[in-house]
């Protein structure tokens, strides 16, 4: 992984002068032009690695602020720690600004975006939105699938359950500006002399779709800090079983919180908020599954699901926030998770 996530770092510190720049799968345009726009600052190196970091708690902080206003004062925090209790392989991912960071930042904004189509006339926020999610998206493309159509979804549901016209507009101008602002900025690149190669877009053989899904549980897993998939797995057994069935549990809660709040008919904010999520965490494990991209690249993969982290931190909330025995059953289930990854870091993993 080390080589992949210098690559925009060595870029950003030796591109001068001109000529064509080519960018192996995708972009990374917008981190590319927060390091090129900061390297001349004598203390540059310490700002980007602090960079990614500031990115995945700002996302934190921006899901429980929503948690927070779908489901109640405990399920913000909540939501928030879980957010940033993740394994060892996913945090030195989240210590850069390169590795598909900016996808689930894109998507915690555009998944408070959504609540405040019911809160907020602002046309300016909605034009906003769609710039930012449109120019990650051009940076990289799996944003659509992890953020931008679960929003359409979600703000579809929205604006139907709720017979609201206003808010079908506003979601309709966040998405058109972000197609506008992802074509601009390919466009712009393209024209800047930047050009991306060797992005491959297929489907998997039907014969591949089973070692896939192994591959996707192993690296759900390995998020979470259970490493079913490096050489040397930690932690040690039965703490990594016991880890994989906890990150896996909470991969599964936000779909299962979007059946369980739409079958219920709950509130339409609710619902749709957890339609948002729950739609991300199926269309991610889908493309995941279906294209060949993510078993060629192995571990490393498990930085295409990094939505996913946020999302099941979402689930998790959604589906315990009125219960109790849930609550309790959440926290020590996230307490245990950061205990165990706590030690993995303190031993070297």
């Amino acid at each position: 992984m080390g080589h992949r996530c210098l690559g925009p770092l060595v870029l950003a510190e030796r591109l001068r002068g001109s000529g064509p720049v080519y960018i192996p799968h995708y972009g990374e345009w917008t981190s590319l032009w927060w390091l090129l726009a900061t390297r001349t600052l004598p203390w540059h190196a310490q700002l980007w690695e602090a960079t990614g970091y500031a990115f995945a708690v700002t996302a934190a902080v921006l899901l429980g602020w929503s948690m927070t206003r779908v489901a109640g004062r405990w399920a913000g925090p909540t939501a928030a720690a879980a957010a940033l209790v993740v394994g060892p392989f996913a945090l030195r991912s989240l210590m850069t600004v390169a590795l598909h960071v900016t996808n689930s930042f894109t998507a915690a904004v555009l998944g408070g975006a959504l609540l405040l189509l019911t809160r907020t006339r602002s046309w300016p926020l909605a034009l906003a939105v769609g710039l930012l999610a449109g120019a990650n998206a051009a940076s990289d493309p799996l944003l659509w699938i992890a953020g931008i159509v679960p929003f359409a979804i979600a703000a579809a549901l929205l604006a139907r359950t709720t017979r609201r016209i206003d808010v079908a507009l506003r979601a309709a101008i966040t998405l058109a500006v972000s197609t506008v602002s992802a074509v601009a900025t390919n466009l712009l690149m393209h024209g800047l002399g930047y050009h991306v190669i060797g992005l491959s877009v297929g489907l998997a053989p039907l014969h591949d779709l089973p070692a896939n899904t192994v591959h996707l549980g192993r690296m759900v897993a390995l998020l979470g800090g259970a490493n079913y998939a490096l050489p040397g797995g930690y932690p040690q057994e039965p703490l990594r079983a016991l880890l994989a069935l906890l990150v896996l549990s909470a991969v599964v809660a936000p779909v299962v919180a979007a059946v369980k709040l739409t079958v219920r008919r709950a509130e339409p904010t609710t619902r749709a908020y957890a339609c948002y999520w729950g739609s991300a965490t199926i269309l991610l494990g889908i493309i995941f599954v279906i294209t060949p991209n993510a078993a060629a690249l192995g571990p490393d993969s498990a930085n295409y699901l990094l939505t996913l982290v946020l999302a099941g931190a979402a689930g998790v909330a959604l589906l315990a926030a009125k219960s109790r025995r849930g609550q309790f059953a959440v926290a020590l289930a996230v307490a245990t998770v950061g205990a165990i990854n706590i030690a993995g870091i303190a031993n070297g993993h």
